[in-house]
C-alpha cells in the first residue's frame, strides 16, 4: 500500500506521494513544501516520524484574530520569524495558515526537536519579536505546547477500521 500526502501549502495545494528527504532546491519548490510538512510516506506507515525517534518533537500553535487590514501584514511578519528559526539548531518545520472561512484567524505552527531546542528558543530574541506579534491580536490568542511521542499516519486509520485504507491513488 503505498501512502499519499494531500499537502495543504500557503501557496498552493498538491498530491504528493512519499517526500523527498533528501530536501528542498531551488528548481524543486514542491519539495520545499513537503520538506515542512510530516512525511507521510514509509514513516507514517510504520508509525513513525522521522524527528520524533527516540524523543519528544515539542510542537507549538498559536491561534490569533487579527484585523482585515493586518492580517496581510501579521502573515508576512511571521513568515520572516520562520525565516530566522530555519537557521536555529533544532528547528523541524513551521506553517502559517489562514483559516477557510475566517481569513482574519491565523494559525501559526512550530516544532522542535527537544525541549532544550525549543527552550533556547524561548530565550531567544526572535521569541520576543513572536510574543510582541501577539499583542497585536485583536483578541487573547491561543497558545499551545505539545510534548509529542509519537506520530502515526494512515496506517491507524486502517488499524481502526480492520481494513487496508487505499486512497486508490
Amino acid at each position: 500500500m503505498l501512502t499519499r500526502a494531500l499537502v495543504v501549502s500557503p501557496i498552493y495545494w498538491s498530491l504528493q506521494g512519499e517526500i523527498d528527504l533528501d530536501g528542498p532546491t531551488e528548481s524543486n519548490p514542491e519539495a520545499t513544501c513537503n520538506k515542512r510538512l510530516q512525511w507521510l510516506g514509509k514513516a507514517g506507515r510504520e508509525g513513525w516520524h522521522p524527528s520524533s525517534i527516540g524523543r519528544r518533537v515539542i510542537l507549538t500553535i498559536l491561534r490569533l484574530r487579527t484585523t482585515s487590514s493586518r492580517s496581510a501584514d501579521l502573515v508576512q511578519a511571521l513568515r520572516l520569524l520562520t525565516r530566522a528559526a530555519r537557521a536555529e539548531k533544532g528547528f523541524i518545520t513551521c506553517q502559517t495558515y489562514l483559516d477557510a472561512d475566517d481569513p482574519n484567524a491565523i494559525t501559526y505552527e512550530e516544532r522542535w526537536q527537544t525541549r532544550e531546542d525549543f527552550e533556547d528558543q524561548v530565550r531567544s530574541p526572535r521569541y520576543s519579536r513572536l510574543l510582541a506579534l501577539m499583542e497585536s491580536a485583536l483578541e487573547q490568542p491561543s497558545l499551545e505546547f505539545h510534548f509529542v511521542s509519537r506520530t502515526r499516519g494512515l496506517e491507524y486509520v486502517g488499524e481502526v477500521r480492520g481494513e487496508d485504507v487505499n486512497l486508490g491513488l
